[in-house]
């Protein structure tokens, strides 16, 4: 069964075309948190199959008990006690088709949560990044005065649309541009792959034409 679930959530990968601005960081945000569901679906799917089959042995053997004790009923007829057992046997047996009934559907509301959720994580996937916001124009407290400005990353940014947005805003001022291997040294250590919601970024600050 869950064999098949991961064949659909597969297919759906394999025709989710990737949005040409989609960034890397995003991309594998997106591929861990379908490949998490995937690993949590198929936990509690065994686990509970894993009790479900658990409840058919115990049946099996309630009604080999069962038999058991008609055999007994039919050597000793008229036996009241044997006849108690078998009502308290008989409850049992559907005490336990109850339960086993309330596992397959929580088995199938499983499946069908989880495939919710993949379809609401693949489509947030496929959504088409954003462009990065207006260039801030502060300084950064932290860094020199003239070293350059603070950004600060959004989803969906990648160093090239950064450098792009600023670009187009020096050269409405009069600036040059700055290129990506100067913001790139502005900011060592930074992994351009990696980019995360809310860090904060140097934009060099460029010269006058």
């Amino acid at each position: 069964m869950f064999s098949l679930i991961v064949r659909a959530a597969n297919a759906q990968d394999a025709a989710t075309t990737e949005p040409p601005a989609a960034s890397p960081a995003s991309s594998a945000a997106a591929k861990d948190s379908a490949q998490e569901r995937y690993e949590r679906m198929a936990a509690d799917i065994q686990a509970l199959q894993a009790a479900n089959e658990a409840l058919q042995t115990k049946i099996s053997q309630i009604v080999a008990e069962l038999q058991e004790l008609r055999n007994q009923q039919a050597q000793a007829a008229g036996n009241t006690g044997v006849q108690d057992q078998l009502k308290t046997l008989a409850e049992k047996i559907a005490e336990v088709d109850k339960k086993r009934a309330e596992d397959k559907q929580a088995i199938s509301e499983e499946i069908r949560k989880s495939m919710a959720g993949l379809e609401k994580s693949l489509a947030g996937s496929a959504s088409p990044s954003h462009a990065p916001a207006a260039p801030s124009t502060e300084p950064d407290p932290a860094a020199a005065a003239d070293k350059g400005f603070l950004y600060v990353i959004q989803s969906g940014d990648t160093l090239l649309a950064i450098v792009k947005t600023y670009n187009a805003d020096f050269k409405s001022k009069g600036l040059k541009t700055i290129t990506l291997k100067q913001a790139r040294d502005a900011n060592p250590g930074v992994d351009w792959t990696r980019l995360k919601v809310g860090q904060k970024i140097i934009i060099p600050r460029p010269e006058r034409q």
